[in-house]
């Protein structure tokens, strides 16, 4: 990942649960999470309820340890008309109707629940 420095992370932990509380209560939805599979394993497993996901696996699909993700990064270095420059390709897990309960910022019971 981009940190230099894993030397504390309970703190990386807090600070980004208090980055997630003031985006929610700040846009009313919950952000989505992106994540290498170092942040993933050192500092994000077990401590996401009710946050969807954008997992970043260049190298092939994210790992079913990663849990359920909404989003999949599998390229950094994409073409699209239009568009001067490389950029990132990404799919969506999931049905239209899905996506735009995802955009829309509705969060299930269960998450909900868990998150408490």
């Amino acid at each position: 990942g981009n940190c230099r420095s894993w030397s504390n992370i309970e703190t990386i932990r807090r600070e980004l649960d208090v980055f997630l509380v003031l985006v929610t209560r700040a846009y009313g939805r919950r952000p989505i999470v992106y994540f290498t599979r170092e942040s993933y394993e050192r500092v994000l497993d077990g401590h996401l309820a009710g946050h969807a996901t954008w997992a970043r696996s260049l190298f092939g699909r994210p790992r079913p340890r990663f849990g359920p993700w909404a989003f999949w990064q599998y390229a950094h270095n994409g073409r699209v008309r239009g568009i001067e420059g490389l950029v990132d390709l990404n799919v969506f897990q999931g049905s239209p109707d899905a996506l735009h309960t995802l955009r829309d910022g509705a969060v299930s019971v269960s998450a909900e629940r868990a998150a408490q």
